[in-house]
């Protein structure tokens, strides 16, 4: 699995599998922000939950639930004020060549994207397809285009598109891949 934090604000967040020491420990002299992520990391062991604590919050709890090969993407986000939650995108259903997914986490019901030249309107929390190639840019409006190369041939990645704390749109792209 890839965890997320998207909790709208900066927090000292601590988030683990069961007693095992912290996938992300904000309660340092540095919080969590909106849009930290981890590395694909395994849930190990395979019967605890994934647990995310901070100080006024309640804290949020996930069973496992991953079948072997399976590596989604979980979200930790306020649920309401001073609730934490967790939320999971599953790996994409169609895997045939390579692809670049995206989904609108933003608080926009359509977000618009230029992808490699072309606008595209992605939908709130709707997962969609914007390429096969290896290759791929994409802008938001009023931006200068990223490009993204993949090193995986195919590629198998996505664009997760989130409100930062200080209001602007943010993305980051994470792996969508199965193991063997």
């Amino acid at each position: 699995m890839v965890l997320i934090n998207l909790v709208p604000k900066p927090a000292p967040i601590v988030c683990r599998i069961g007693t095992n020491s912290a996938l992300l420990d904000g309660t340092g002299a540095d919080p969590i922000l909106p849009g930290l992520r981890t590395g694909l990391i395994p849930w190990l062991p395979a019967t605890q939950p994934l647990r995310a604590q901070a100080e006024g919050y309640t804290a949020a709890e996930l069973r496992p639930f991953l079948k072997p090969g399976q590596t989604p993407v979980v979200l930790l986000t306020e649920k309401s004020a001073g609730t934490l939650a967790f939320e999971v995108i599953p790996n994409a259903d169609k895997r045939d060549g390579g692809f670049y997914d995206a989904i609108n986490l933003t608080a926009e019901p359509v977000l618009q994207l230029t992808v490699d030249g072309k606008p595209i309107s992605l939908p709130k929390g709707k997962r969609i397809r914007l390429g096969t190639k290896k290759t791929l840019t994409y802008s938001l409006p009023g931006e200068r285009g990223n490009n993204l190369d993949s090193e995986d041939d195919p590629p198998q990645s996505l664009l997760i598109f989130y409100r930062a704390y200080t209001g602007k749109t943010k993305c980051t792209v994470v792996p969508d891949i199965l193991l063997q």
